[in-house]
C-alpha cells in the first residue's frame, strides 16, 4: 500500500465512516434530536451522536498513528469529517442561493448551520484526536 494511503487517506475515511456510521446507527435506533431556538430558528442538536464523534476522531488519529504519520496528518485525520460536513453545508447553501430560494442571505441561519454541522462534529472528532496528537511514541505493529 502506498504510504500516502495509509497515512494520510486510510485514517480520514474511517473517521469519516465511523462518524457517519454512528450518526446513521442512532438515526435508525430513533435518537431524537434536541431542539434549541436561536431567534426564529432552531438549531437541532443530536448530543448522542455528538457524544459518539471522539470515538470516531480517535480511530482516524490511531491509524494514522500506526501507520507511522505525524501530530499534523493524525490531526488531519481526525478533523476530516468536519471538513467534509463544512464542505457540504456550504455547497447547500451555496445552492440555496443560486436557485434563489435565499431571498437575502439570512447570516445567522448559515452561521447556527455551520456551528451544527462542522464546528460542533469538528470540536469533538478533534477531542478524541488530542490524545495521538500529543503522544510522540509510535505504537508497535502487530
Amino acid at each position: 500500500m502506498n504510504g500516502r494511503i495509509g497515512k494520510l487517506w486510510l485514517p480520514r475515511l474511517a473517521s469519516l465512516g465511523l462518524a457517519t456510521g454512528s450518526w446513521t446507527i442512532l438515526h435508525m435506533a430513533r435518537s431524537q434530536p434536541h431542539v434549541l431556538w436561536i431567534r426564529h430558528m432552531p438549531m437541532l442538536l443530536y448530543l448522542p451522536w455528538i457524544a459518539t464523534l471522539p470515538l470516531a476522531g480517535a480511530a482516524g488519529a490511531y491509524i494514522c498513528r500506526r501507520a507511522g504519520g505525524g501530530p499534523k496528518a493524525c490531526f488531519d485525520a481526525g478533523l476530516f469529517p468536519a471538513a467534509v460536513w463544512f464542505g457540504l453545508v456550504s455547497l447547500g447553501f451555496t445552492a440555496m442561493a443560486v436557485g434563489s430560494q435565499l431571498d437575502r442571505p439570512e447570516w445567522l441561519c448559515i452561521a447556527v448551520g455551520l456551528l451544527n454541522w462542522a464546528v460542533l462534529p469538528g470540536s469533538a472528532v478533534v477531542i478524541g484526536a488530542t490524545p495521538f496528537l500529543i503522544s510522540t511514541k509510535v505504537p508497535e505493529r502487530i
